[in-house]
């Protein structure tokens, strides 16, 4: 035999076809071959070794194709092996022992709480506000003329005093005039006490005259007697009648001549008076060539200087009152509001004016007292005042808030509040106009206030109080926030002094919900809350937070 191995035919197809495919065997004489039937639908592999040709590169790495008997055992051992994991299965799954209940409970939240006080003294209104004048004194000229001498208090800024000479206007035409117009006062007295003689004159004469025709009228009717006695004559009796008449006519004379004096007493009498008149305004006129200051108080500006000319009415200089001062702030509406509602005692419009009328004290304010805070290099100065009015109508359009005024009536009446005073400053001498400063409105209701601190309230006004160791939720009528703490009226509040109040947070808040209080010995030993809403008293929770079951220790739960 020969040692040489007799080749291998290798397989020359694609390699998707080495295990759908019979290997080939060695090389065969053609009479050993045992023909095979020809196969009607050839496998996708031959046709793509068929398609190679000689070219096709041969697989190395293909391995033979099992053998129908080693398929079948490799089947049967798979459903086997399934076998077997359904029948564990399900023999463990009878085996194993139901799993008895726990009751899994959670401790109560620890809280911190704090305590709703009564709220000593009153409610402050805080605002902020500025200085304005109380007044502002426009002077001008009185009468014309030249000015001829001038105070030199008269500058901006310069303190002057009520009924202080501040400039004098050309006064010798205004002087010449109460000359002129004395001398026709004087002319007027003479003319009258001339009329006067000639009253008296004239009343002599009509005395006379009547006691002359009472004379004729006697001797007529004497005349007449004498004729009718036959003792006189006709020519007797007409003599004495014309003599009567004539006496009549003096009388009515001089009666004319009265009445006319009398007449012309009346007409002097209004001409001197008129004349007095032009005088007085003459010597007002004057007067006034020398211009005072109305008030007590600071110039603010000034229009006129030495040898100018000014017309009657024109502008001279303007002086703001320094007696008062005012602030004008602008309050909410609630605040002015809760002024109203509760002002202190005798401090009502009605109060000070008890005839006011209902329409009027609609639009007035109670003059509640007022502290005016300006503060200045860490120092802070005061002003008592009170509240005076509203300025204007109504709101401000812009603001939305009502702009008041508050009047201090003592403007240098200034004390120190707060600070150190280590700086070597002097405090402000009066309330100056255009202080931006700080105002307090001080209320008294009539009921006390509570106290709630400022962290206790949640949003939307809302208060988590603990009673009896469960939570509720109150919603609080706010009234202000001062110094950290939010105050409220009893009335309407569901909140009483002594009540609890939560500061902390909590995850969430459910009325009803048990909680702890920090520092409370009852919280020991109880306090838990089930996972189902309930409390669980009766179990302990163990180590790992579970319950244990009846029966069964703590340890035995945690271990198990």
């Amino acid at each position: 035999m020969s040692d040489t191995a007799t080749p291998v035919m290798m397989p020359t197809g694609p390699k998707d076809d080495l295990y759908n495919r019979p290997a080939k065997k060695t090389a065969e004489p053609a009479s050993a071959r045992t023909p095979e039937p020809p196969a009607t639908d050839p496998p996708a592999a031959a046709t793509n070794r068929a398609d190679a040709g000689d070219d096709a590169v041969p697989d190395r790495y293909a391995r033979p194709p099992k053998s129908d008997r080693r398929k079948i055992v490799d089947g049967a051992f798979s459903l086997a092996l399934v076998a077997a994991g359904v029948t564990a299965l399900v023999v463990l799954k009878n085996l194993k022992e139901p799993a008895r209940p726990v009751n899994r409970v959670s401790p109560a939240p620890l809280v911190e709480v704090a305590d709703v006080t009564r709220h000593v003294g009153g409610l402050d209104v805080l605002s902020d506000g500025i200085v304005v004048p109380y007044r502002l004194v426009n002077v001008g000229a009185e009468v014309g003329g030249r000015v001829v001498s001038m105070d030199p208090a008269l500058r901006s800024g310069r303190y002057v005093t009520a009924g202080q000479p501040l400039l004098t206007i050309d006064p010798e035409t205004y002087r010449l005039e109460v000359k002129r117009l004395g001398a026709e006062v004087r002319s007027a007295e003479s003319s009258l006490a001339e009329l006067a003689v000639q009253t008296e004159n004239a009343k002599a004469s009509v005395l006379i005259a009547r006691k002359d025709a009472e004379l004729a009228e006697a001797e007529t009717a004497r005349e007449e007697r004498l004729l009718q006695q036959r003792s006189g004559s006709q020519a007797a009796v007409e003599q004495a009648r014309r003599a009567e008449l004539q006496a009549k006519d003096k009388l009515q004379t001089a009666a004319n001549s009265l009445r006319l004096l009398n007449a012309q007493k009346e007409r002097l009498e209004v001409q001197k008076e008129l004349t007095e008149t032009n005088l007085e305004r003459a010597q007002l006129d004057l007067d006034r060539t020398v211009v005072t200051s109305p008030v007590d108080g600071v110039i603010v500006t000034s229009d006129v200087e030495r040898g100018s000319q000014v017309q009657q009415g024109g502008a001279l200089f303007t002086v703001s009152d320094s007696d008062k001062a005012e602030v004008r702030t602008n309050l909410r509406v609630k605040d002015v509001a809760w002024i109203l509602a509760h002002p202190p005692e005798g401090t009502r419009a009605t109060d000070r004016t008890p005839g006011l009328s209902a329409a009027a004290a609609a639009y007035a304010l109670p003059s509640v007292p007022v502290t005016v805070n300006y503060e200045l290099a860490g120092n802070t100065y005061t002003w008592r005042g009170t509240l005076s009015r509203v300025d204007g109508a109504g709101l401000d359009e812009r603001t939305r808030t009502v702009p008041c005024l508050v009047q201090v009536d003592d403007p240098q009446s200034v004390s120190m509040a707060g600070g150190s005073g280590a700086l070597p400053i002097a405090a402000p001498p009066t309330l100056a106009t255009g202080m931006y400063v700080n105002v307090q409105v001080h209320t008294e209701p009539a009921e006390a206030l509570l106290e709630v601190p400022e962290e206790a309230v949640r949003p939307g006004n809302r208060v988590w109080a603990v009673r009896d160791g469960k939570l509720m939720i109150v919603e609080l009528p706010v009234a202000a926030i001062v110094g950290g703490k939010v105050l409220i009226p009893p009335t309407g509040a569901a909140l009483q002094p002594g009540d609890r109040v939560v500061t902390s947070p909590l995850p969430s808040a459910t009325p009803g919900m048990s909680v702890r209080v920090a520092g409370d010995p009852t919280n020991e030993g109880g306090g838990a809350k089930a996972e189902g809403g309930g409390d669980a008293a009766a179990p302990v929770p163990g180590p790992s937070g579970v319950a244990a079951a009846e029966g069964e220790s703590p340890a035995q739960t945690a271990g198990g």
